[in-house]
This record gives structure tokens, C-alpha cells and sequence, in this order.
């Protein structure tokens, strides 16, 4: 029988069972998970115990058969790695002789994963990518099967604008792990930002038929379907994501966002005081959402108060601040606005919130054409820009609005190095389309049609679907002005074709046909009338199949609430008037 024995452990030392062999006063201790096929070490007692069985194995050999052992383990066929396996061990005998903490405890696995995977994380959100990667890889090679070291990986890919190495991450941790729904969850989302909506929406089902209780995904799913203009879909998503997480708060969160876009103003008060509810009082996204909600139907006081309770949740809250001074400004009260600005200040620095600074830059923008103008305001412009993307160098939309403040004070070579800084930088960039949107808007105002059209064509072609609209009009702004009805004519209803709920597209598309091409009373009237038919369909809820929806989602990490819209078209208004 003890022949037996010693055969066994032989096998099992000249495997790869990954046994670690201790000789401790002539006892071994192994204990085998056969689930798993790995081989676990108890350092007390002298004694192991199985996780499965609970049962005591005790093996006690004499020198010569420990002797034997040894040499069956270590002879020249075996392994090098096992080989230094072994030494390792008796290296740890040895210390453990010599009196170095011999009651110290490993601690499990699994903990130690999930304290890198915290560090990992906190360096991600301070912005110290590098170090983040390194301790997500940490993770992986520790166990490649947890998923939150790939998401981790593929989100800062994605913030670097590294698309290809996000997907790879995506695709190498569903490799290992294909039903993980956070996973599933964040790619779909990026695919839908890059235009790829049914690939997207293939992951999603994938997610919620696997994972019925995940409410991000169900939540991701029905943003989806809201784009693509199945509302009622969208809904049941949503009631689908409350009944797999009923204590979560965002699913009522977003669901009311959808309702107040069907201006279905009551209903989606009712599902952001449940988003609160549910949060016992504590979300400042819930009670943000539900400001912007009455800020948007005039209702300033209940706004401030509702923000002002999430800033005593979220006190160092950036955008709770961006929202209180849009109010202020609103009112009049620039003072007030400004210095909500300057106290988010020190906080939006810590944060690495780009956004902040860029909406800053702008609001200073504004008032150096009112009297409220500081003397050095071209100076703070400037600092704030700078502090925008020092901060995050990787916020697209602060570049293309410096780019675009420069172009506006007639610094045009300025401009255009930092557009052409920002392609340089970030060549694979999911913004990277606003940057040859803007270079084509240098072109067109130096009268080089030719290039502006190059331009244009290269951001429309790299710029998700979603994303397209203010490109699609700038670039038909361009041939109206350059007299090329046909082609003008052709971008407006490509637009209209793609995103006919938008109002703002309809207003200059009629613009266009009433001041430049002066068309007749017929072309004008047949135009309002597929405007209000549009606008009607979208308060009913029926919402076009190609509808934009530019907010971003709240899922995802983002600083870009006030970015490339509202720069770069209040910035283009102004370089218009002065053309």
C-alpha cells in the first residue's frame, strides 16, 4: 500500500498538477480540489482540510521513502518550473525554521485581486493610465477569467481613443469569460457609439438572456431601442431592468430621462422621485436629472433646490456646480455664476473634469462680449483651455473649442496646430471627425473649397452615425454659401432622412431655402409641414428609426455634458457674424 502511495505522488509531482511538495517533520500535507485539479496548503496544524469534504489527510513517510520521493519529483525528466516550485517551498521551510513569522497567514486569492483591481481603478479615475494598465495585468495573469481587469483595460484603451486595443480587451475577456454581463454590457455600448448599433444590440440580448437581473444591460438595451424608435420596446427594457434590480436606482433614472424627451413631463417627475426614493435620498445623478427636467420647463427654484440637495449629497460635485451657475447666468446673477465656477474649481483640478474648465472658458467667453467681461478675459480664456486639457489631454471636445476661440480672434495658424496637434495625438480618437469638421471650417472661411470639402467628407466618414448631425449641416452651410444648391440641397435631406425629429435641422434647412436660395412660398410651406409632421411624430412617441440622441450615457465615465455641441456651435455662430 505505502508503494502505492509513493507512485501516486510521484505522478503527481511529475505532472502538471501544479503540487507544491513541503517536508515538514516528516509530514505532508496536500489537499486536492478535484473540481479544479489544484493542489492548496494548510500552514496550521499540521493537518489539511478539504473545501469539498472537510476531511483530515494525513501523510507520514520515512526519510528513505521521502528520500524517494524527491527523486522521482526532481529527476532529469521532470519540469524546470516544478522543479523551482519545490525549491521555493523549501526555501519557505527554511525561513519558517529560522523564526521569520511563522503564524503568518496568505491571504486568499481572490482578495488580493480585488485589492489591485481597487488601486487599479483609482489610478484610472486620477488619470495615471499607465499604472492602472500595469495593475490590471497584474489581475489578469493572476486569474484571466474575472472581467473586471479586461473592463477596466478596455476603458482606459477607449479613453486614450485606442479603439482596436478596447475591442481586444473586450473579445480576450469574453474569451475567458463569455457570459459576463458587465462585459457584454460596456461593449455594446461602445459599438453603439461607433455606429455599430446592431452588433451592439446583438451583445445586449446576448447579456439580458443570460443575465435576466442585470439591470445595466437591460437599461443599455432599451437606449438602444429608444434610437433605433421602438419606445414601447424601450419601455418594457426598462420595466424589465427595475424587476432584475428593484433597489437600483438607474433604470428609474433613465427611464424618466426618456419620458421628459416624449414630453411626457409628469410621468418622468414621477420616475425620477422614484429614482431618489430608491436611492434613499443619496444619488446626486437622480436629483441632477430631475433639475435639468424643471430647468427645461422653467422652473428655476425647484431646479436650484433639487441641486442643491445633491450638492449636499455630492459636495464636491462638478457638475451639480455647471448646473447652479447655468441658473445663475439665466437669472442674471453673473457674480453668482461666476463664482460657482471658481469654487468647482479646486475640485474639477483634483477630478481631471476637462469639461468643467472647457464649460468654464466658455461661460468667460460669453461674458467678454457684455459688460460682466473681466479686463484680462482672452488670458483666463486661454488658462481655462489650457487647464482643460492638461487635465485630461485626452478630452477631444476642449481642444476643438480652443482651436475654435482662437479661429474666432483670428489666430488662424493657432487654430489650426491645435486641430492638427489633436489628430496627431489622437489619430484613433471617437472624436476624431469633430477635428476635421473644424479644419474644413478653416478651409471654407480662407475661400479653399476644395480642402473644406475633403474635410468634410473625412469627418463624416469617421464619425458615428449618431454623432453626424452637426457635421452633415456645417458641410451643407459650406455649398449653400458656395452657391452648390444640388449638393446643399442633398446634405439637408440626408440629414432630415436621419435625424427628422430635430428641430434645429428643420429651422436651417428652412433658413437655407428662404434667405439663400430665396425659393418660392410653395418650397417653404411643403418644408413646415414635414417639420411639424416630424416634431408631431416625436411628441407621440414614435420617434424616428435614425433619431440622434446626444446626451451622453450616464453608464459610461464621462466629463463631456457641456463639449463638442455647444462649443463648437456657439463658437461657429460667432465666427459666422464676423465673416
Amino acid at each position: 500500500m505505502r508503494l502505492i502511495w509513493l507512485l501516486l505522488i510521484a505522478s503527481l509531482l511529475t505532472g502538471r498538477s501544479y503540487l507544491r511538495l513541503i517536508h515538514r517533520s516528516r509530514t505532508l500535507r496536500h489537499l486536492l480540489d478535484t473540481e479544479k485539479g489544484n493542489i492548496a496548503i494548510n500552514n496550521r496544524n499540521n493537518v489539511t482540510v478539504s473545501e469539498k469534504t472537510s476531511e483530515y489527510i494525513y501523510y507520514d513517510f520515512s526519510e528513505a521513502e521521502m528520500k524517494i520521493i524527491n527523486e522521482l519529483a526532481l529527476g532529469e525528466d521532470h519540469s524546470i518550473s516544478l522543479g523551482k516550485k519545490v525549491r521555493d517551498a523549501m526555501e519557505e521551510e527554511y525561513d519558517i525554521n529560522s523564526g521569520v513569522n511563522p503564524l503568518r497567514k496568505s491571504l486568499p486569492l481572490k482578495l488580493n485581486i480585488d485589492i489591485i483591481s481597487y488601486h487599479a481603478r483609482k489610478s484610472f479615475l486620477n488619470g495615471n493610465f499607465s499604472e492602472a494598465l500595469s495593475l490590471y495585468q497584474k489581475c489578469i495573469d493572476y486569474n484571466p477569467v474575472d472581467g473586471r481587469p479586461w473592463l477596466g483595460m478596455a476603458r482606459i484603451y477607449w479613453k486614450k481613443g485606442n479603439v482596436e486595443a478596447a475591442k481586444n480587451a473586450y473579445k480576450d475577456g469574453l474569451y475567458y469569460n463569455s457570459k459576463n454581463p458587465f462585459l457584454l454590457q460596456s461593449y455594446a455600448v461602445m459599438l453603439e457609439k461607433l455606429g455599430s448599433k446592431k452588433e451592439a444590440i446583438v451583445l445586449l440580448e446576448n447579456s439580458v438572456k443570460h443575465n435576466p437581473t442585470h439591470a445595466a444591460s437591460w437599461v443599455a438595451l432599451a437606449k438602444l431601442r429608444e434610437r433605433f424608435g421602438d419606445i414601447n420596446d424601450a419601455r418594457n427594457c426598462y420595466s424589465k431592468a427595475v424587476e432584475g434590480d428593484p433597489k437600483g436606482y438607474v433604470a428609474f433614472q433613465a427611464w424618466g430621462v426618456l419620458e421628459a424627451r416624449c414630453n411626457n413631463i409628469d410621468k418622468a417627475r414621477s420616475l425620477f422621485q422614484r429614482a431618489i426614493d430608491t436611492s434613499n435620498q443619496k444619488s446626486s445623478h437622480s436629483y441632477q436629472a430631475y433639475a435639468k427636467l424643471e430647468m427645461n420647463q422653467g422652473n428655476l427654484a425647484k431646479a436650484e433646490n433639487l441641486l442643491n440637495q445633491a450638492l449636499k449629497m455630492h459636495s464636491s460635485s462638478t457638475r451639480v456646480r455647471l448646473n447652479l451657475a447655468e441658473i445663475s447666468e439665466i437669472r442674471g446673477d453673473i457674480v453668482g455664476s461666476r463664482k460657482y465656477y471658481q469654487d468647482g474649481e479646486k475640485f474639477a483640478n483634483k477630478c481631471g473634469d476637462a469639461g468643467f474648465f472647457q464649460s468654464y472658458a466658455l461661460f468667460e467667453l460669453r461674458q467678454s462680449m457684455s459688460p460682466y467681461g473681466l479686463k484680462d478675459s482672452n488670458e483666463i480664456i486661454r488658462r481655462l483651455f489650457k487647464k482643460a486639457t492638461a487635465v485630461n489631454k485626452y478630452h477631444s471636445a476642449s481642444w476643438i473649442a480652443w482651436a475654435k476661440y482662437e479661429q474666432k480672434l483670428g489666430n488662424i495658424e493657432e487654430s489650426r496646430k491645435l486641430l492638427i496637434a489633436g489628430i496627431s495625438k489622437f489619430p484613433n480618437s471617437k472624436n476624431v471627425g469633430w477635428f476635421h469638421c473644424a479644419l474644413g471650417n478653416l478651409a471654407y472661411h480662407d475661400g479653399d473649397y476644395n480642402t473644406a470639402r475633403s474635410c468634410y467628407s473625412r469627418a463624416l466618414s469617421t464619425t458615428p452615425p449618431q454623432n453626424m448631425l452637426p457635421v452633415i449641416l456645417e458641410y451643407a452651410k459650406m455649398e449653400g454659401k458656395a452657391g452648390v444648391i444640388t449638393e446643399a440641397r442633398r446634405l439637408y435631406e440626408l440629414a432630415a432622412e436621419k435625424f427628422a425629429s430635430n428641430e434645429r435641422l428643420w429651422n436651417e434647412y428652412i433658413q437655407y431655402e428662404t434667405t439663400i436660395v430665396k425659393s418660392n412660398a410653395n418650397i417653404i410651406n411643403k418644408l413646415n409641414e414635414r417639420k411639424s409632421k416630424a416634431i408631431k411624430v416625436y411628441s407621440n412617441n414614435e420617434i424616428s428609426p435614425a433619431v440622434a440622441v446626444s446626451d451622453d450615457d450616464f453608464l459610461e465615465d464621462s466629463a463631456d455634458k457641456n463639449t463638442i455641441d455647444d462649443a463648437f456651435n456657439y463658437l461657429l455662430d460667432e465666427i459666422d457674424k464676423n465673416v
